[in-house]
C-alpha cells in the first residue's frame, strides 16, 4: 500500500520536522510504502522568510535533514491546486500529525490539510494525531470543517480537546493517539552528538517569559551545571545555538542532564529520551502539554512558581509513565494498522 502523508514538514520548527520523520519511519517499519507529500504553499513560505541567517544557515540544515531522513515525494507542490497531481500516486492519504487542523496557524484557512483535493472513492482518508492547536474553530469555518472531516474514513486527534471538537462538529468519535515522536522511535540514526563533553542543562523555549528563564536560573543554582539555549540567543546562557538543524537539536536534547522547556515537542522528546524535564506554563495553547502530561501522570513537572523547584526531586521515576506510555503506543499503532488495513480489503 502506498501512503501519502500531508503535514507541516517544511517549517523551520524542530518539532514539525521530527514528527514528520517519526510518522513516516513508523509506517515504513510496519510495511507500508509511505512518503511525505512535499507540499510547500508559497503563501506560507513567504511568511517564513524571516532573517538572512535563518535563510542562509538554518534553512539548508532543515532541508538537508529532510532530504537525508524523510522520504519525500519526488515532486514539490507549491499550491493547493497543484495537489491534484498526487492523486494517482497513493492508495491512502494521512494528514498529521501536529497542528494541521489549526485553521489559524498559517493565518489563513487551507482546506488541503483536510484532504479536500481527494475526490470520493479516490483514496482512503485518515487523520493521525491531528491537532487543532487548542484554538477554537472560527464560526465561519465550522460548517465547512464538519463536511470535510465527515469525509474521513478514520479519525484520530492528538488531544482530548480535539476529540470534543470533532464530536461537536460531526457527531463522530475520534480516537486520541500519541504524537508520532513518542511511538518507540530510534533516534540514534538521525542524532548529531553535541560538542559539549560535560553535563549541561538544555533550555528550549518557543515563548519567552520571565518565569521560564527564572526556572532555568533556579535549576542552574541548584545543580551548578552550565546552560545551553537552543533555537534562540539568551544572554544568561553559557552557550546559545540559535541556527542549528534538527539533528543537532535532537542531540542536544537527548544528551542533556536536564531539560527546561515550554514546547510540546520539547516535552515529547524529553519523555522519549527519559530525561528529567521541567515545564514553565505559557500564555497560549498550553493544553497541548497538560493533556500529554496528564495521560502519563507527569503533571508535577509543570512549575508555575520557579522557586518550587527547590522542593522537588529533580529526577523522574518513569516507572508508572512507562507503563502508561506503552499502553498508549500500543493503542496508537493499533489505530494505524486498523485504519490502513481496512483500505486493503
Amino acid at each position: 500500500m502506498k501512503v501519502g502523508i500531508l503535514t507541516f514538514h517544511f517549517a523551520i520548527n524542530f518539532g514539525a520536522v521530527i514528527q514528520a520523520y517519526a510518522l513516516s519511519t513508523t509506517l515504513r517499519q510496519r510495511g507500508y510504502e509511505a512518503e511525505v507529500i512535499d507540499y510547500r504553499p508559497l503563501r506560507v513560505i513567504a511568511r517564513q522568510s524571516t532573517g538572512v541567517r535563518t535563510s542562509l544557515i538554518q534553512r539548508p540544515r532543515f532541508n538537508q535533514f529532510l532530504r537525508k531522513f524523510v522520504p519525500l515525494s519526488t515532486k514539490t507542490y507549491w499550491s493547493s491546486r497543484s495537489l491534484k497531481g498526487v492523486l494517482d500516486h497513493y492508495d491512502t492519504f494521512i494528514v498529521g500529525s501536529d497542528q494541521v487542523w489549526n485553521t489559524r496557524v498559517h493565518h489563513y484557512f487551507d482546506a488541503s490539510y483536510f484532504l479536500d483535493f481527494v475526490p470520493e472513492n479516490k483514496g482512503r482518508l485518515v487523520s493521525y494525531a491531528a491537532s487543532f492547536g487548542g484554538e477554537p474553530v472560527p464560526h465561519a469555518h465550522q460548517a465547512e470543517l464538519a463536511n470535510l472531516i465527515n469525509r474521513f474514513h478514520s479519525i484520530s486527534v492528538r488531544e482530548t480537546e480535539g476529540k470534543r471538537v470533532v464530536s461537536e462538529l460531526t457527531g463522530r468519535r475520534a480516537e486520541v493517539v500519541l504524537d508520532p515522536t513518542l511511538l518507540d522511535i530510534d533516534y540514534e540514526p538521525v542524532v548529531r552528538a553535541p560538542s559539549m563533553p560535560y553535563p549541561y542543562i538544555a533550555a528550549y523555549f518557543l515563548e519567552e517569559s520571565r518565569g521560564c528563564y527564572a526556572l532555568v536560573d533556579v535549576l542552574k543554582r541548584m545543580t551548578g551545571l552550565p546552560v545551553i539555549s537552543l533555537g534562540r540567543k539568551w544572554s544568561n546562557a553559557d552557550s546559545s545555538f540559535k541556527y542549528i538543524g534538527p539533528s543537532h537539536w535532537l542531540g542536544c536534547m537527548t544528551n542533556a542532564s536536564y531539560v527546561c522547556t515550554n514546547s510540546f515537542h520539547g516535552v515529547a522528546i524529553s519523555i522519549a529520551a527519559r530525561k528529567p524535564f521541567f515545564v514553565c506554563p505559557t500564555s497560549r495553547r498550553f493544553s497541548r502539554i497538560t493533556d500529554l502530561l496528564d495521560s502519563l501522570q507527569l503533571r508535577s513537572r509543570i512549575f508555575f512558581d520557579p522557586e518550587n523547584l527547590v522542593k522537588t526531586d529533580l529526577s523522574i521515576d518513569y516507572s508508572v509513565a512507562e507503563v502508561l506510555l506503552g499502553q498508549r503506543v500500543q493503542g496508537s499503532l493499533l489505530f494505524l494498522d486498523r485504519s490502513l488495513s481496512q483500505g486493503q480489503q
